[in-house]
């Protein structure tokens, strides 16, 4: 039996952290195309903040 793969989404983040994201800086917006887990770890670690109205996913309790 096969584990389906996560699918990656294109989603807009803000550099907060002091390493360079997706060749962006502190205070830039970026572009990545991310599964869940991964965005949820990039957030959890402080790199980046979703710039869009939808919730993080780091503020979502894993089932």
């Amino acid at each position: 039996m096969r584990i389906p793969r996560e699918v990656e989404k294109p989603r807009e983040f803000e550099v907060i952290g002091p390493k360079v994201v997706g060749g962006k800086t502190r205070g830039e917006r970026v572009t990545l195309a991310l599964t869940d887990a991964q965005e949820r770890a990039l957030i959890e670690a402080g790199h980046v903040r979703p710039v869009s109205d939808r919730p993080s996913l780091a503020d979502k309790k894993e089932d």
